[in-house]
């Protein structure tokens, strides 16, 4: 069971590293103060994930515009219609305040 959650959680950990942009320095030192499956190991992983889900709350503006941009520069590479991006109702959010996981 521990082994398990100590599996997801490094899953969610290092997506939330790429997503965030967390340099590969603080990575490695996390990643080389963990040692085995035991109690301390678990707490150190939930504290990254608190700390990663702090940071990501303060980026998500930030996160939001980036993918905007990336969105905007493949309809330009695809041609797409007015039409076509018109109906990605997501972009039409503009208030930073709403701005979450499912934009």
């Amino acid at each position: 069971l521990r082994r398990e959650k100590l599996t997801e959680m490094g899953a969610v950990i290092a997506e939330l590293w790429e997503k965030l942009h967390v340099p590969k320095v603080e990575r490695k030192n996390f990643s080389d103060s963990i040692d085995g499956l035991g109690l301390d190991t678990l707490v150190k992983g939930e504290k990254e994930l608190g700390r990663l889900y702090e940071l990501k709350s303060q980026m998500m503006g930030k996160l939001t515009l980036e993918a905007r941009e990336k969105i905007k520069s493949l309809w330009d590479e695809t041609n797409a219609t007015e039409a076509q991006r018109d109906s990605f109702r997501s972009m039409l959010v503009t208030d930073e305040v709403d701005f979450n996981d499912e934009l």
